[in-house]
């Protein structure tokens, strides 16, 4: 049941990050969404693109039951539709997963999963159709190698990192994009699970520490000054540090 409040909670959007402007409100459409596309999105068709478009408007004006949202802006709208996109991925991601499970094809249409139980039996069946397609499969198999090249998985979750650089560069952070670095690929308990990853970090930390020498030489302030009281002037210091090391922005 998707959550219903009594009044609508103000969508404001942010041009610069291209989403809403807390990420606490991006938290909430991503779970009411998530709910929507759930209970009364079209599983059957296989592909947000190939459901009709009368339903896919019917399925995003829901989302202004709980949100004051103006679906006329375009940019606001693109936002919000990327939304619907990656939760309607991420459901259909958990039904290919159960799919999988059932080992055989007869075995996924005896028992669907709970997400499909209310639905009619047929859209199911075509979704069960679906993944057994040389389309899908093809596609499945192209991204599956894909994630195996992958050289970190990060812990965000549906926080946009950009989200979390706002953050550090609030709080006392000189050098937000490698602090953040840190936090997308540790969590909050700081527990590293890629070496490689953590290389990179210490890395990223030496130039850190490089550049605020650097600073200091260059205002001539005295040798003995702690590092944690240099200013750092140059808002993008961080960023062209993680690059210089990684070599391409993340994600790219």
């Amino acid at each position: 049941m998707v959550r219903t409040t009594r009044q609508r909670l103000k969508v404001v959007y942010n041009r610069v990050t291209r989403r809403a402007t807390s990420a606490k409100m991006h938290s909430l459409l991503v779970h009411d969404i998530g709910a929507i596309v759930r209970t009364h999105c079209p599983m059957d068709t296989g592909y947000w693109s190939t459901i009709s478009s009368n339903s896919r408007t019917d399925l995003i004006d829901e989302i202004t039951t709980n949100f004051d949202v103006d679906l006329q802006e375009k940019e606001m709208k693109d936002y919000i539709s990327g939304l619907y996109v990656g939760r309607y991925i991420e459901f259909k991601a958990e039904l290919s997963r159960y799919f999988k499970s059932c080992k055989t094809l007869d075995n996924a249409l005896k028992t669907p999963p709970p997400g499909m139980q209310d639905r009619s039996p047929d859209e199911w069946t075509k979704l069960c159709n679906h993944f057994i397609s040389e389309k899908f499969m093809k596609s499945s198999t192209a991204n599956t190698s894909n994630r195996s090249k992958k050289k970190h998985n990060h812990r965000t979750g549906s926080r946009p990192i950009a989200y979390i650089v706002e953050e550090m560069a609030a709080g006392s952070s000189k050098f937000p994009e490698v602090d953040t670095f840190e936090y997308t690929y540790t969590g909050k308990y700081k527990s590293w699970k890629s070496g490689e990853a953590k290389a990179q970090h210490d890395e990223m930390l030496e130039k850190t520490d490089e550049y605020l020498l650097d600073v200091i030489r260059e205002k001539q302030l005295p040798e003995d000054t702690p590092l944690e009281e240099v200013h750092v002037d140059n808002p993008d210091a961080g960023l062209d540090i993680m690059v210089s090391v990684l070599g391409v922005m993340p994600g790219r």
